[in-house]
């Protein structure tokens, strides 16, 4: 959800200042985007920008993007900054993302040390029991 905001937020910093319109600029980030529902999602806003709606209205209900994302594109359609506001949002969302990586990082580093410490583990016993087999048969007889 964050890094298809920070997308969002991205192209359509770099399409409004660029000379795209709005609608032109969300339905090229739709047809980049691999994943079916945000496909739809950015088609049905751009349809609805160019009928005259707010794109903000159109994503208000949408629960594939951060609420406060939708707030800040209908308060930039508002003041005629889009692309400034829509900048310090990219900016935003790649901070919370890089935090976010960082922390599931953390969170999963000791399970995977736990499993290569039982799989290094098993492969010393698997290597040491037949030895030790064979010593105790060697020292008996």
């Amino acid at each position: 959800m964050l890094y298809a905001a920070q997308r969002l937020c991205e192209s359509c910093a770099l399409g409004v200042k660029n000379g795209l319109s709005l609608a032109e600029t969300i339905r090229f980030v739709g047809n980049g985007s691999r994943l079916v529902i945000y496909r739809r999602l950015y088609a049905d806003a751009a349809e609805a920008i160019e009928q005259g709606q707010e794109c903000s209205k159109v994503l208000e209900g949408s629960v594939l993007l951060p609420p406060d994302c939708v707030v800040l594109f209908g308060i930039a359609e508002r003041s005629g900054s889009f692309p400034e506001l829509c900048e310090h949002a990219r900016d935003y969302y790649g901070a919370e993302l890089m935090v976010r990586i960082g922390t599931a990082a953390r969170l999963i580093e000791p399970a995977l040390m736990i499993g290569v410490g039982c799989c290094v583990g098993s492969i010393v016993i698997s290597l040491i029991a037949p030895l030790y087999g064979l010593t105790s048969h060697v020292t008996t007889h």
